[in-house]
């Protein structure tokens, strides 16, 4: 019996321990690891931190299932490394799929803890405003020659429509009306729309183009400015609770994993 458990010791790289199960990883598995990452740390970091997301998501109540592990492994068949059994590649991943269900449990409590007060103070202390924004009619004429043609076509009566058909040099300049933004255009271009008066018509080099329509600059609706408030506030309460969480797994999980001599220097080793 001492033989034996001698051997069970020498096959054990690292053991996890928890109240409820203990997890061995031995080590044929490791060095299959360490030849599908190229080295024995990054190796260590999947197989320790498998073992602990599978332990947490026990002690959680969370439920990976073996028809979700083989969907799952399906799914990314091909994308997983190569050079491991299919029982490495299941207890893989269901660590993966703990992992990922813990995590998407902290982020949504996280993201449902955001209050109306925080953001309405968020909104009040950054205001948001839309920019002013214009309606052209534009063609791009297939030369400036062209482009004043059409300028005087256009003065003299011919419909945008006309002149678009004949000057233009693409579907996308046809003359049709569109809302812009500044940022939108070419700085000539814009310069020059976003300083004319509405009605006025311009011709800067290639491009024909009348002043529609102008909105100018105005706050951005409230529900908007809400709606962008809690998704910035949501992500970083996630953000910050991923954080803690990873601490809290870190110390819990660390003081259960034991390696054996030769690997206790890996950060995941409580044995350091």
């Amino acid at each position: 019996m001492e033989v034996v458990a001698f051997m069970a010791t020498l096959a054990a790289a690292v053991t996890v321990t928890a109240p409820d199960r203990t997890t061995v990883i031995e080590r044929s598995e490791l060095t299959r690891w360490t030849r599908a990452a190229k080295r024995q740390n990054a190796a260590l970091d999947v197989l320790i931190r498998s073992a602990w997301f599978e332990g947490e998501a026990r002690e959680l109540g969370i439920a990976v299932t073996a028809d979700h592990v083989r969907e799952r492994l399906r799914a990314e068949a091909g994308e997983t490394p190569r050079g491991l059994t299919r029982q490495d590649l299941v207890r893989y991943m269901r660590g993966q799929l703990a992992a990922e269900a813990i995590r998407e449990r902290i982020g949504t409590a996280a993201a449902q803890s955001v209050t109306p007060a925080q953001i309405e103070a968020y909104v009040q202390a950054h205001p948001r405003t839309e920019p002013e924004q214009r309606t052209l009619r534009v063609v791009q004429a297939t030369s400036e020659r062209n482009a004043r043609r059409a300028t005087a076509a256009l003065k003299r009566g011919a419909t945008w429509r006309f002149i678009a058909r004949r000057y233009s040099v693409d579907d996308e300049s046809a003359g049709r009306e569109r809302a812009v933004t500044r940022d939108m255009l070419s700085a000539r271009v814009g310069r020059a729309a976003f300083e004319a008066k509405q009605g006025r018509l311009l011709q800067v080099g290639r491009y024909v183009l009348k002043v529609v329509a102008i909105e100018p600059e105005h706050p951005t609706p409230l529900k908007t400015q809400q709606a962008a408030a809690w998704e910035i506030l949501a992500s970083e309460a996630q953000q910050n609770a991923l954080t803690g969480y990873e601490q809290a797994l870190i110390n819990k999980w660390r003081p259960r994993t034991i390696c054996a001599p030769d690997l206790a220097a890996h950060r995941d080793c409580g044995n350091t």
